[in-house]
């Protein structure tokens, strides 16, 4: 047990080194604000800086979920359930929608931490990826140093990094490993 804390620790630590920009400076993996829009002047009401690249594979899908998100959150707060999304079309369903990941951990997270700090439950979720997948090696025969490697090096994989902010695809991943680690 003081061997994971210990791995945990050193996950953990690695992680908030490798994303120290986001933890402590005020940037963000959201991309939105910042993506030209429909409008040619870009996002409707921004009047920041432009951006040339994105560090995500899905720019617009992190955007969808994200204002999913905040509708769910805005509902909740005015005290309704969100059943129901009217503002898709002709409306579609909110609450079972995968998407919207309303019922997930991160889901329900959401609710309570302020926007801005969003990037940090993105963080925390593949610090969970990086965790569980540990657990995971250390018990298929791989030393307990092999399988740190192994977990860490998952870390810098393109999928994980471009698609950190697309929730939809990150948040179940941390669970599938820690169902392959409980047997």
């Amino acid at each position: 047990m003081k061997t994971n804390m210990r791995s945990f620790l050193i996950i953990f630590l690695v992680a908030c080194a490798v994303f120290l920009p986001v933890i402590m400076t005020g940037h963000t993996f959201k991309p939105a604000p910042v993506t030209s829009g429909v409008l040619p002047t870009g996002a409707y009401g921004y009047d920041g800086p432009a951006l040339s690249h994105s560090n995500s594979m899905d720019a617009w899908g992190s955007f969808y979920e994200d204002t999913l998100r905040i509708f769910g959150k805005k509902s909740i707060l005015s005290g309704e359930f969100p059943f129901w999304n009217p503002y898709q079309g002709i409306g579609q369903p909110y609450f079972a929608n995968h998407v919207s990941g309303f019922m997930s951990p991160f889901g329900l997270l959401s609710l309570v931490v302020p926007y801005t700090w969003w990037d940090i439950l993105d963080i925390f979720n593949l610090i969970l990826i990086v965790y569980f997948s540990y657990l995971f090696f250390s018990i298929t025969g791989l030393s307990r140093r092999i399988a740190l490697f192994a977990s860490l090096a998952m870390m810098s994989c393109t999928y994980f990094t471009a698609y950190l902010v697309v929730t939809s695809l990150m948040t179940p991943v941390p669970w599938i490993f820690f169902l392959l680690y409980s047997k």
